[in-house]
């Protein structure tokens, strides 16, 4: 059911992406992205800042540290990526690589998985990952930070895994951590689905709808894809004791699914 969907979402998620990148950068070398649009651990730099006392300053040392360390272990991983695409004789690998040169942004982009390209995305400096949070459509009130790209990104990725590993997705233990309060209220806002916690499947259903109309796909066969979540969870209640049911399906379900529906169908909310 998501499957297709979030395939969609992650090519279009890293086409906005790639299209800011290039033109901010002038450029589709890594070398030149890196040099100047991976540089968000230049915010923590300590240098000209007065603190407290000691204490305060070693932890502003310490995160400095952290977000250069990210940085150069992202370096590290593009590096990686070319090389075992090279030996796997993947075909844009071996044209460019074959005859030294480096692989073009786009390409890495092809290569990256979504958690890659999620590390990639939080390393880019503040102005960049602004310019692609508007690019998306992100309401900017709810995207001071311009952090919801990656935000949207690693919360998305592990849905994707759970769902092309075949593992569990129904009772969300695919969530590998925390989901903070700005994207719960950036996807209520927009949606005006009450609640969004991430608790239960419901509000993943709620995330790929919210990307799918800020994104501007498939929304044709939004309507479809929630009657079939609802077909999904009537089959489910059939099969086991409600109150199995209810701590899968949460009580609130049937309330989050009128308020999307309402959305979806009022095209002119979001130009459709």
């Amino acid at each position: 059911m998501f499957y297709p969907l979030v395939m969609q979402i992650e090519t279009a998620l890293k086409s906005y992406a790639l299209e800011i990148i290039a033109c901010m950068a002038n450029s589709d070398s890594f070398v030149d992205i890196y040099n100047c649009l991976l540089d968000n651990y230049k915010m923590f730099s300590t240098t000209g800042k007065v603190f407290a006392d000691h204490k305060e300053r070693k932890q502003a040392e310490d995160k400095f540290k952290v977000e250069l360390k990210r940085r150069l272990e992202l370096r590290d991983r593009i590096n990686k990526v070319q090389t075992d695409a090279f030996g796997r004789e993947n075909k844009i690998a071996e044209h460019y690589l074959s005859k030294g040169a480096n692989l073009p942004i786009w390409a890495i982009f092809e290569l990256l998985s979504l958690g890659e390209f999620g590390r990639f995305v939080s390393c880019l400096n503040l102005h960049c990952r602004k310019a692609i949070s508007e690019k998306i459509g992100i309401s900017q009130s709810d995207d001071t930070d311009a952090k919801m790209p990656q935000i949207l990104i690693f919360t998305t990725r592990d849905l994707r895994n759970a769902i092309a590993h075949n593992d569990v997705t129904f009772d969300t233990r695919f969530r590998t951590g925390k989901i903070g309060k700005q994207l719960c209220s950036a996807i209520s806002n927009a949606t005006g689905v009450p609640n969004v916690t991430f608790s239960t499947i419901t509000d993943y259903l709620v995330l790929i709808v919210y990307q799918l109309m800020l994104l501007h796909l498939s929304e044709d066969s939004m309507p479809h894809l929630i009657t079939s979540f609802v077909e999904s969870t009537e089959r489910l209640r059939k099969k086991i004791p409600i109150s199995i049911y209810n701590q899968i399906i949460h009580t609130d379900n049937n309330a989050k699914i009128k308020a999307l529906r309402e959305r979806v169908c009022d095209k002119e909310k979001y130009g459709g």
